[in-house]
């Protein structure tokens, strides 16, 4: 870079412009340093490039002296400051009366106040002089300082939690809130579902290359990825815990870690406040079903007698009725007044008949019915109906859509039995059982009757029940025009024996027959991963001997044949010198490891230096016997 000397001392150094010194002053440093001859020439060319002309609305300069020459030309291609507002220190005041006269409202602009800033500072800056506004942003500081978040930023409307923080924990509460307002706090980001394939999914069908019969893939080396994915849900849902800021009783009687399942405010079938919510037993550490019940007048606990029948209730076993375990009261939720609790199976991501095929529930879509699956509820139905019945009990408003459980393809389980009977224990001294179970048969015709109106193209008509089942004429056969009659007008007659005997004992062949097929699937995907762990147990044994200083010493030779191995297994390149990760490959060779055959293959060293010819057979029994010395 070639510098003029004559010149450039009459430039300002821009270290002195940008750090206010320059270290190279007097030490070789070829600009000028001082800033007085700065200011005047700036001064002066100002001077040179400023417009000559009539003042246009101010008489007197800065320092009370005329000023003839014309401060501002809009003629001019660009705008140039003034030479008395360049050397003069005037206030911001004097300025604003000097632009005054070009515009009237000039004073009566009202201030910028971000939207995010809160109420003092609204009333601050209305009174806030215009100089010290000015003053805001200082240029000569070292250092520079940030405005606060709270007044920069917008405001953000958020919807609370009503299981975030517990009332009685105003630190908690404080140590939560104190993120949010942070400059820097990072918001926790929206869960999304999880991806649970652990390896490529399958292709579509049409997109399936057919294999010969002696080949597979890795699909079939597991379990199908529907399967598989509804297990792991399923176990999700059962591990999933709200975490340790909530406003729920840590312990409710002998369970623990209660999660909200249905926050109904409102029951429209017992007419009371409850909620649903997923517990843990501190007995045997399974999962359950705990259905609370705030107090009311419909609810009269004081003694024993409201849970005469919950024993009953208790020792009956049926695939179609949800266990009842344990019935109490407590006060773990607050309030003066206990609450009853009464404890049930739980059954994962499980649906309700009108979340299933009436009511879509949030994230889910509803199933069309048609009358193969509704023969499949009504016998589910009519079994739990004659087990109930046997042990001298009713099910009462457990024959509900919204208290049917659907916890699987086309399986259903009668919730909430042995509430009525709880509630109603005063009334139930004066009606007979009988009468209780007549009740059912009829609630049961209902429920078939409403989920058969669901075939109709149409919502179904608020008609009577004869038309409504008139309407169904041509979209159900014949054999359910006639269940559907005896169950909604005829229902007084039925005897479920009989009921069964006649209209359910074919249907019944053919559910057991479905039956049968899907346990022969379930028992052989079952088969499959019944020794599931021998490659884990496998790969465990290498890497203790791979890993271990005790053997290299005393079995050199074998502990590297094994890692020749590893690096068999684990670490391939291909000739581009990348990692092959091939999985069906890793499972091929761990089984024919496991297996111990014949087969001769070659290991060779990471340098290429050394090659083995060893077969699957031999590699095995070096690792058992080098496991069983480690063992030692």
């Amino acid at each position: 870079m070639n510098i003029n000397l004559d010149s450039a001392k009459d430039t300002l150094c821009k270290n002195i412009l940008i750090y206010g010194h320059c270290k190279f002053e007097n030490k070789g440093c070829a600009f000028g340093h001082s800033t007085s001859k700065s200011q005047k020439s700036t001064t002066t060319a100002l001077e040179r490039t400023s417009p000559v002309s009539s003042p246009m609305s101010v008489n007197t300069s800065l320092n009370g002296k005329a000023d003839t020459k014309k401060r501002f030309n809009f003629n001019t291609p660009s705008f140039q400051p003034s030479p008395g507002a360049a050397a003069s220190a005037a206030s911001v005041g004097s300025l604003t009366g000097k632009f005054s006269g070009l515009s009237p409202k000039l004073d009566k602009i009202p201030t910028f106040v971000p939207s995010g800033e809160s109420n003092e500072g609204l009333r601050a800056s209305s009174v806030t002089p215009i100089g010290a506004a000015s003053r805001k942003f200082n240029t000569s500081a070292s250092v520079f300082t940030p405005s606060t978040f709270e007044a920069s930023s917008p405001s953000v409307n958020i919807t609370p939690n009503p299981y975030a923080n517990p009332p009685s924990s105003a630190g908690n509460q404080s140590i939560s809130s104190m993120g949010s307002n942070d400059m820097y706090y990072q918001h926790t980001s929206t869960n999304y579902p999880l991806n649970y394939h652990l390896y490529a999914p399958a292709p579509p069908p049409r997109l399936m290359i057919p294999l010969p019969s002696h080949q597979t893939n890795s699909q079939e080396m597991f379990i199908p990825n529907d399967l598989r994915e509804t297990l792991q849900r399923r176990n999700e849902t059962t591990l999933q815990t709200l975490g340790g800021l909530s406003n729920l009783p840590d312990n409710v009687g002998a369970y623990h870690s209660l999660m909200p399942v249905d926050m109904e405010t409102k029951s429209s079938v017992f007419g009371v406040n409850s909620a649903v919510y997923k517990v843990f037993s501190n007995v045997d550490g399974l999962a359950y079903a705990l259905r609370k019940f705030d107090h009311s007048d419909t609810i009269q606990i004081d003694n024993k007698g409201p849970f005469k029948t919950v024993e009953r209730w208790k020792r009956l076993q049926n695939s179609n009725i949800v266990g009842l375990h344990d019935c109490f009261t407590t006060i773990a939720f607050g309030g003066n007044r206990s609450q009853l609790c009464v404890v049930y199976d739980y059954y994962p991501n499980a649906n309700t008949l009108s979340e299933q095929h009436i009511n879509r529930k949030l994230g889910s879509k509803l199933e069309p019915i048609n009358e193969d699956i509704l023969w499949c509820y009504i016998i589910q139905i009519t079994n739990a109906l004659m087990d109930i019945h046997k042990s001298r009990l009713a099910a009462r408003s457990a024959l509900n859509l919204s208290k049917i459980l659907v916890v699987g393809k086309n399986r259903i389980k009668l919730s909430s039995c042995g509430i009525d009977d709880i509630f109603n224990h005063e009334s139930d001294d004066t009606t007979t059982v009988q009468d209780l179970q007549k009740q059912d048969l009829e609630r049961f015709g209902k429920v078939v009757l409403s989920l058969a109106l669901l075939m109709l193209p149409g919502s179904p008509s608020s008609r009577g029940t004869q038309d409504q089942i008139n309407s169904l004429k041509g979209v159900v056969g014949d054999e359910m025009i006639d269940l559907l009659v005896k169950l909604n007008i005829g229902f007084m007659d039925v005897n479920l024996d009989k009921f069964n005997q006649f209209y359910l004992s074919k249907r019944s062949i053919k559910m057991i027959n479905d039956l049968q097929k899907s346990q022969d699937y379930i028992e052989s995907q079952l088969t499959n991963e019944v020794e599931n762990a021998r490659l884990f147990r496998l790969i465990s044994k290498i890497n203790f001997i791979v890993d271990s200083p005790h053997l290299l010493w005393k079995e050199n030779e074998k502990v590297n044949l094994i890692k020749l191995f590893n690096d068999y297994i684990f670490h391939q390149h291909d000739e581009s010198n990348r990692p092959i990760i091939d999985l069906s490959r890793v499972l091929i060779k761990l089984n024919k490891l496991d297996c111990g055959i014949e087969e001769r293959f070659m290991l060779v060293s990471r340098d290429e230096k050394l090659s083995i010819l060893v077969s699957y057979k031999e590699l095995r029994d070096i690792i058992d016997s080098c496991f069983r010395e480690l063992a030692k």
